[in-house]
Formats: C-alpha cells, structure tokens, sequence
C-alpha cells in the first residue's frame, strides 16, 4: 500500500493531536461539597445559583435567598412591613451587574436589588398604573449586555429594559 502525501499528512496531524490531547488530559480531582438545611441552607429546594466577584455563593431557593461565604450561611426572607426585607422569599434568579450589584428575581414578588454595604433591598414590582415599572411581579431572567442596558424577562408581561440611572 503505498500512502499519498495528503494521508501522510493526515496521519501525522491525527498522531500529534493524541499526543497532544494525552500531555493534557491529566486526571483531576474534583471535590464536591454537599451543602443541605443541616448546614445552615434555608431550603432544599434551589433554583438557581452564582458566585460574585468577591468569591461569594448565592442560592435562589423556595424559601429565601442564601449568601454562603464558603462556612456559613446568610439568609434573607421576606419580613412582613419590612420595606427594606426581600420583597418575597421564592427565587427564581440571580444576577450580578458589571458594578457588582446583586440583582434577584422572585415568582410573584418583582425585582430586588440587594444593597451590599446596607444589608438592604429595593425592589421593583408591577403597578397598572405607572408605564414605567416592570411588566409582571414573576422573573424568570435578568441579564446585562456590553452596553450597560439591562433587560428583565418576566413569566407573563414579556421583556423588560430597565434603566438603573431612573430605577424605570
């Protein structure tokens, strides 16, 4: 059997890349830590999770929102006729800005934004009344693109563009 240059060549590139592929596939040991209500979680439940950009976990769950600082937890729950409380404790998403604000979404509750030196939440709900307030009090995602503007989609009431100069 005698080889083409082009199979020669192709044979070569196939050798390489195994070669290649095995200097880096070395076995990595991965640890996973199993975090319940036990070790201070608020529910079992989560529905969605993130890490800041100062190395904090937060987890969305059906009751609350947690912060885990790698040994406790933080949690956050609606107060009743607390303005400053979570506006509602089931926690659909989280989201951190480019400025490094917490954003958090809730299922029938609005939009919250957590004050981090404060301890603090805003939060924006829907109000039939005023056209510049979000369009259902269900989040299901937030997201900012490159260009700073910052877009809520709600179960329901469709996309949102929130200004955060105006808080509209």
């Amino acid at each position: 059997m005698v080889l083409s240059y082009q199979n020669t060549k192709l044979i070569f590139l196939v050798v390489v890349f195994f070669c290649i592929n095995s200097v880096f596939a070395q076995q990595q040991n991965i640890k996973f830590e199993h975090l319940t209500v036990e070790d201070g979680l608020s529910q079992s439940t989560i529905k969605c999770i993130i890490k800041d950009k100062q190395g904090f976990m937060w987890f969305g769950s059906e009751n609350g929102l947690n912060k885990y600082d790698g040994y406790e937890f933080t949690i956050y729950e609606h107060i009743q006729k607390d303005t400053v409380s979570i506006s509602g404790n089931r926690i659909t998403c989280i989201f951190e800005d480019y400025e490094g604000m917490v954003w958090v979404g809730t299922y029938l509750s609005g939009l919250n934004k957590f004050n981090v030196e404060k301890e603090t939440f805003t939060y924006y709900t829907y109000n039939k009344e005023d056209n510049n307030a979000i369009s259902n009090n269900s989040i299901g995602c937030i997201y900012e693109d490159t260009k700073g503007n910052f877009w809520i989609e709600t179960y329901g009431g469709g996309l949102n563009l929130f200004q955060k100069e105006t808080n509209s």
